[in-house]
């Protein structure tokens, strides 16, 4: 090869080598391949909104009402309808609710303190407002049993009745407190507490706050008588105030009818009384702290109506709380019993930590059936059974609405 071939040569391997580390340097600082990132699957989170259960994914259409939220937690071996074993619990609300009130036979009214809305839901578990009407922090809340007036207390005072149907408000005195509808609605029962002692009294008025009536003083008595209306609307409240009977709690409960009078008295074993009225009147459901038992809870059956007030006692031998049962019919109760009972807890709820057991009691003749355990370790309050009888609704520990199929 002459010389001058050569020098052609070595400038074309030049260019060449210039030619691949220009592209080297390009390649590995400028036309980098963007690293591969793997996109966060949706987890179709449950969020409430108007009413409505939705999912947070964007491809499901937001206005769409899901059936139930998701039973929370795994339920491995429940059963969907109580069999005398661990049965289904379906969780109806995602955060706390007030007053759950059993209307149009298998809805369930009540109050979302988060939103100050009103909701009612169904069996199939879609909620919808029942007005469009707002009552923020309302701090206690009592709905008629047709859900179609509301009386609400609030921090500062203020009371009101809300109609739904008419949406009409009415200002009740901010002396009045802890109000209770009639059975049907039509009157309204609560206490006048005036500065005075002498002023103080059980107040009875329309369901819109008016006709006032003060049928009985209460003096320096008023956490001793607590409002309960009868099915009948005869008895308006329980008063404490009777005879103590003797040493070991059992005391004398009197009967207050609509005019004020002691009709008739319940002689109880114990204290802490409180009382659930049977569906026809004609009886009350009770319990009390029994003290011949560490005062752990004892549940009592008796006759409450005309000439047999405070017959026909029987113990149901039954550890729990009326705040924990329901009447399913005049014949039936169903309650939630703790599965550990301590001692003092018949005075103080809060003693008990452990979920409930279901059970169906025959208050004529004391008899009692273990029906269920829920399947997600549960405290059970607020009972309320659909008038179909098909469906258990009840509040947790948390104040969240559940439900549990009975058939």
């Amino acid at each position: 090869m002459s010389e001058r071939n050569q020098q052609y040569l070595k400038v074309a391997l030049f260019l060449f080598s210039i030619g691949v580390i220009g592209f080297a340097i390009y390649f590995f600082l400028f036309n980098k391949t963007p690293a591969l990132v793997t996109p966060t699957p949706d987890t179709g989170a449950v969020a409430i909104t108007d009413g409505r259960l939705t999912t947070s994914n964007p491809a499901v259409d937001q206005g769409t009402t899901v059936p139930q939220i998701p039973n929370a937690g795994t339920q491995p071996g429940a059963s969907t309808v109580v069999s005398g074993g661990p049965v289904l619990v379906s969780r109806l609300t995602a955060s706390k609710i007030v007053n759950p009130t059993l209307t149009s036979g298998k809805e369930i009214t009540y109050y979302d303190p988060n939103d100050g809305l009103f909701y009612s839901i169904d069996v199939f578990g879609n909620a919808l407002p029942i007005s469009d009407a707002r009552f923020l922090a309302a701090q206690s809340v009592n709905l008629s049993n047709d859900a179609s007036s509301a009386v609400m207390e609030f921090p500062d005072g203020s009371n009101i009745i809300y109609n739904f149907d008419t949406g009409s408000q009415t200002t009740l005195p901010t002396h009045w407190q802890d109000f209770h509808f009639s059975d049907k609605g039509a009157l309204l029962a609560g206490k006048n507490m005036a500065t005075d002692p002498n002023s103080r009294s059980l107040v009875v008025t329309a369901n819109d706050g008016s006709q006032a009536t003060s049928i009985a003083a209460l003096g320096e008595n008023e956490s001793k008588v607590t409002i309960n209306w009868s099915p009948t609307n005869e008895i308006v409240a329980f008063s404490e105030t009777g005879r103590a009977q003797s040493a070991f709690g059992r005391q004398e409960i009197y009967l207050i009818d609509k005019t004020g009078n002691a009709i008739g008295t319940i002689i109880v074993e114990g204290n802490s009384f409180s009382a659930l009225w049977s569906p026809s009147g004609s009886h009350i459901l009770y319990s009390v702290s029994d003290p011949t038992a560490g005062d752990r809870p004892a549940l009592w059956f008796v006759k409450a109506s005309g000439n047999e007030i405070g017959t026909g006692r029987l113990n149901l031998g039954i550890e729990t709380w009326v705040e924990k049962c329901t009447f399913k019919d005049d014949t039936f109760v169903i309650c939630a019993v703790p599965k550990v009972v301590t001692n003092s807890s018949g005075i103080d709820h809060s003693y008990i930590t452990s979920g409930d057991d279901i059970y169906q009691v025959n208050v004529t003749t004391g008899r009692s059936v273990l029906l269920a355990t829920p399947a997600l370790e549960t405290q059970m309050f607020n009972l309320r059974v659909s008038d179909d009888q098909s469906i258990l609704y009840f509040t947790d520990q948390l104040d969240r609405l559940n439900s549990i199929r009975l058939r």
